[in-house]
């Protein structure tokens, strides 16, 4: 008798379970090993990584954002088809459209330098509202929210509001300020409200939904206690009020995010690093900051005064 043939023909062992003469018969093994109650299974070779606890925290899209800083994915073609996909069914296209033939290419933002860092940990920019619900003890530029509308992000379109931000930077002195340039693809959302003139005017009485409300954008003369005529030479793609305000509610994805501008070379290395995962390099471009050079290259477009389209 060999050695096999003698372990087979041995009592089981302790945690396993004998199979009866007739499956032996047929060629069935002669024992299965199960594990005890108290010895977990081993886990599987292929196995190993992040448990399925730690996967859908870190990919659930109410936690959109990615697993370390800065590793920011590509989107696939397919999920960016999708997207485009979904933009035309739940946005108003009549919107889109029309902001289309404006030239309008952008929504703007801006936001304290050393707050980027946590709308890149959290994959998007939050309103006021969501800040306070989700962070202890969020860095606020504005108490008050005349405007009353803290469930809402603001937003200008084409060149930041540099009324608001000249008050700011007069403010908090030691503050440094980046600009984000943002695709325009939240002027469609149907919960997006637009105001012709600083949102806070006449506690938001200005605000408005729809197509109506981003129209009322570009009429020829602003409301408001201010007399802001449009002139010849406006941008078309700029509404008649620089103060005009695009408010987007809840959040909006850095994947938005299209350019990033700073005023001084110091925000400039520092941020730096933590943009490489949007695969963006801060630009250096203090003009953007500063009112009478906005002012000046919103109402007067050289290329209307020269007969080129605007």
């Amino acid at each position: 008798m060999n050695g096999t043939q003698a372990q087979s023909t041995s009592s089981p062992r302790a945690g396993e379970r004998s199979l009866s003469p007739s499956s032996r018969a047929a060629g069935t093994p002669l024992a299965l090993r199960f594990p005890r109650r108290h010895e977990p299974p081993a886990a599987h070779p292929r196995a190993r990584g992040p448990s399925a606890r730690s996967r859908r925290r870190i990919f659930s899209p109410t936690n959109a954002r990615p697993s370390f800083p800065g590793d920011v994915r590509e989107p696939s073609p397919q999920t960016k088809a999708l997207h485009a996909l979904e933009t035309l069914l739940n946005h108003d296209t009549r919107i889109l459209r029309y902001a289309e033939e404006r030239g309008i290419t952008r929504l703007v933002h801006f936001t304290r330098a050393h707050s980027l860092s946590r709308i890149l940990d959290d994959g998007m920019i939050r309103s006021t509202r969501r800040l306070l619900l989700e962070h202890r003890s969020p860095a606020r530029n504005d108490f008050q929210r005349l405007d009353n509308h803290r469930d809402f992000i603001c937003c200008s379109i084409q060149v930041p509001n540099v009324y608001v931000l000249n008050d700011y930077s007069q403010r908090f002195r030691d503050t440094s300020w980046v600009i984000l340039f943002l695709e325009p693809e939240a002027l469609g959302r149907p919960t997006t409200r637009f105001s012709p003139v600083n949102a806070a005017t006449a506690g938001g009485k200005h605000v408005q939904e729809g197509f109506e409300g981003f129209r009322s954008l570009f009429e020829k003369e602003a409301p408001g206690p201010r007399a802001i005529t449009r002139a010849e030479h406006h941008r078309p793609n700029c509404p008649t009020d620089i103060q005009a305000e695009v408010l987007v509610k809840d959040a909006i994805p850095t994947s938005s995010i299209a350019r990033v501008f700073v005023n001084k070379e110091c925000v400039r290395r520092k941020i730096a690093p933590r943009l490489a995962g949007l695969r963006l390099q801060p630009e250096d471009q203090p003009a953007l900051f500063e009112k009478r050079n906005v002012e000046s290259w919103v109402r007067y477009d050289r290329r209307q005064s020269q007969g080129a389209d605007g």
